[in-house]
């Protein structure tokens, strides 16, 4: 690896939910980016499968695979959700599991479940194979000579796989100031006037929920796959991850990019390949993308901004 370098920035709320491991050793070179998100709990979910992963990666003692990366994130999932209920009993409150992790601080108050989780996107380099591994909508990609290789599969509502992988969900556009169960459905209906965007690049602003019928709890999630979020994870989000291989180049440069949506919200990808191409370091290149970063998301969301994470790597 010839250089690398990691920038974030907080965002209009100052609330950094992103964190992110990278180390190397004699057998591969690891990335891994994580966005958090509840109020309550999405630091706390992000904090956890990080170090959880960061461990098991750094402990394995046989060549990365597909096999290998799944584990670990079924693992993960499981370990996440012990720790989960240590944190509630740790604090004396009454937890149950019949709807995910339910939880309430005396037996007069109603249940609560826990929502929140946190993305992972995973880059592995082992020899002259790239390995990507990914819940969420954390993006990464893999720029060399005229190639873009998006790494990350798009776990989102506007996904049609994902749709014909989660029917037990209901997929709706996220409209403002509209409760989110009277929001009209994302498939097989007529785009509504008032839809949002999500990006620049014109993804629709959307989510999934449970049934009101079959859920005691009214949330939604903006995207199909996650570590944590117990309870939407009854009813089709998934802790499963996409898992993509990739053959590098085999003589010149390649440069890797992972970032969570703060970044990718804001930018066309070939945007960023630009900036990709036109720097010779991945101090210079992150340095610039996160100083266009802040402007974009000014420009577009002003006060709303996002928190974001960015990691480049140049070979």
């Amino acid at each position: 690896m010839q250089s690398f370098h990691q920038l974030s920035d907080l965002g209009a709320d100052k609330k950094q939910q992103d964190t992110s491991f990278v180390f190397q050793n004699d057998n591969f070179d690891s990335f891994a980016v994580f966005d958090g998100h509840g109020m309550r709990f999405g630091k706390r979910f992000a904090l956890l499968a990080r170090d959880f992963l960061f461990n098991y990666l750094f402990s394995l003692s046989e060549p990365i695979c597909a096999p290998v990366l799944h584990k670990a994130m079924q693992l993960c999932q499981e370990h996440l959700h012990r720790c989960i209920i240590a944190d509630l009993q740790a604090l004396n409150w009454k937890v149950r599991t019949e709807f995910g992790i339910e939880y309430r601080m005396n037996d007069d108050e109603r249940w609560t479940c826990v929502h929140g989780g946190t993305t992972a996107t995973i880059v592995v380099r082992q020899a002259d194979t790239l390995f990507c591994c990914n819940v969420g909508d954390s993006s990464a990609f893999l720029f060399f000579q005229e190639n873009s290789v998006h790494l990350t599969a798009e776990h989102i509502p506007t996904n049609k796989d994902e749709y014909d992988r989660s029917h037990n969900l209901h997929f709706a556009y996220n409209i403002p100031e509209i409760q989110k169960s009277l929001c009209p459905p994302l498939w097989n209906s007529e785009e509504p006037k008032d839809m949002t965007y999500k990006s620049v690049r014109g993804d629709i602003s959307s989510f999934v929920a449970p049934n009101p019928d079959e859920c005691p709890y009214e949330i939604a999630l903006g995207m199909t796959r996650s570590l944590g979020d117990f309870t939407m994870q009854k009813y089709g989000v998934t802790w499963e991850p996409s898992i993509s291989i990739h053959s590098l180049p085999p003589s010149g440069t390649f440069r890797i990019i992972l970032a969570t949506d703060g970044l990718w919200d804001l930018w066309r990808h070939n945007e960023v390949k630009e900036v990709m191409d036109s720097h010779k370091g991945a101090k210079e290149a992150a340095e610039t993308l996160l100083k266009g970063t802040q402007a974009k998301g000014i420009k577009h969301f002003g006060g709303d901004r996002d928190n974001v994470l960015i990691m480049v790597a140049f070979y």
